[in-house]
């Protein structure tokens, strides 16, 4: 879906941003909810998540897990994930065994439909009618934004972080240095949260595996590196800088080697004016979806390129299977064209005769093969001569 990413509006912006919501999870809520279902399943997400439903009870339970668990607890996790999963989260509701995060849902606290008793009056009927149209619809509201909430939690648990340091800066102005930390959200990629005066510097580590990945990569991350120049219609863009060759500044007390990433650093700089007027959900969305927002364009990337190639060759195909050769003219004789004969012409005309000559000895052959097999009809031929023979020889000794 086209959103709208640090402030901008669509139109000017015109960026793919991968929607933080799980549609499947989110989907798979909804039915649990309203069907009642108590089978177990699975998802997987990426960042290496992982999702698990089941029913236990009244109660409808979704496990989550993640690499960076532990570092994101501490550095406000359980503080975002209380205020935005009140009710949700520990208490009476059950831990899911193996994942880090369990969230649940009481489904006999949702509203339920009243029975209609059997002496119940046409008009107590229709009433009761009513409010079963109302309770089916305000149910339904309730399932379908649990489902949106619970759908939500990768971005959530992941982003808290964020979210608390950004939520500061908006309030205060300045962050103090203490908020500083390193979140492994990956099993190989970290993100940095470094304040700085009236500022807050996110480093976002990027690796991939793939060569062709790390290549149009590059290129990508050069393009939001230079993309500044071109936003002309935004006021006070954050400062998007690429690290290939170097550690960006602030980093160095991690001790860390640009060498370990394949594409090196990518950092952004954002100041209060990006998280005024809701600025703040967009620009915590964009962060922790950036890395699967270069995922997606890359292979998108690839499989256009794919499609554009396949396309070239199909077209060279046809080409060559519509191609047809001209048919040649006949080559006409040396007589048709000058007159008189040529070695050529006598030498057809050689081959002409020679097919007829086979011709006749065939049929001289045929006619003695007939008169072997029917010998009986010759004798008779014979006979008849002789006959004749005796009649002309009778009526000269007449004369």
């Amino acid at each position: 879906s086209t959103q709208s990413t640090w402030g901008l509006s669509k139109k000017s912006s015109g960026m793919m941003h991968i929607d933080p919501v799980n549609p499947i999870v989110e989907n798979s809520v909804i039915q649990y909810l309203k069907g009642g279902m108590n089978e177990e399943e699975h998802y997987n997400d990426f960042e290496c998540s992982h999702y698990k439903l089941k029913g236990e009870g009244s109660f409808f339970l979704l496990g989550y897990s993640t690499p960076g668990f532990k570092d994101i607890m501490a550095n406000g996790g359980a503080e975002i994930m209380e205020k935005k999963y009140a009710g949700f989260l520990g208490g009476s509701v059950p831990s899911i065994p193996g994942c880090d995060l369990t969230l649940g849902v009481d489904r006999a606290t949702l509203p339920k439909k009243i029975k209609t008793p059997k002496d119940a009056t046409p008009e107590q009927k229709e009433e009761i009618k009513e409010k079963n149209k109302e309770t089916k619809a305000k149910t339904m509201q309730m399932v379908k934004e649990i489902g949106r909430n619970f759908a939500l939690v990768k971005r959530n648990f992941l982003g808290a972080p964020l979210e608390r340091t950004l939520t500061i800066l908006l309030d205060k102005g300045t962050v103090p240095d203490s908020m500083a930390c390193q979140i492994k959200y990956r099993p190989y990629e970290e993100y940095w949260i470094i304040p700085n005066k009236n500022s807050v510097i996110v480093v976002i580590s990027i690796d991939f595996k793939d060569k062709v990945d790390q290549g149009l990569a590059r290129i990508l991350l050069l393009e939001f590196h230079e993309a500044k120049r071109h936003l002309k219609s935004m006021k006070n863009p954050p400062d998007s800088k690429y690290y290939d060759m170097s550690v960006p500044v602030g980093l160095e007390k991690y001790g860390l080697d640009y060498k370990k990433y394949s594409n090196g650093f990518i950092s952004f700089t954002i100041f209060k004016g990006n998280l005024e007027k809701g600025g703040l959900d967009r620009v915590v969305e964009f962060l922790i979806g950036f890395r699967d927002y270069c995922q997606y364009h890359i292979h998108a990337t690839k499989a256009y390129l794919h499609t554009r190639m396949r396309n070239k060759v199909a077209g060279f195909l046809k080409l060559i299977n519509e191609a047809r050769r001209e048919k040649a003219e006949k080559k006409k004789k040396y007589k048709e064209l000058i007159g008189g004969s040529t070695l050529n012409s006598l030498e057809e005309e050689k081959d002409a005769t020679k097919t007829d000559i086979i011709k006749v000895k065939k049929a001289k052959q045929q006619e003695q093969h007939h008169l072997i097999l029917s010998p009986n009809l010759s004798s008779k031929k014979k006979k008849k001569k002789k006959k004749k023979k005796k009649k002309k020889k009778k009526k000269k000794k007449k004369k």
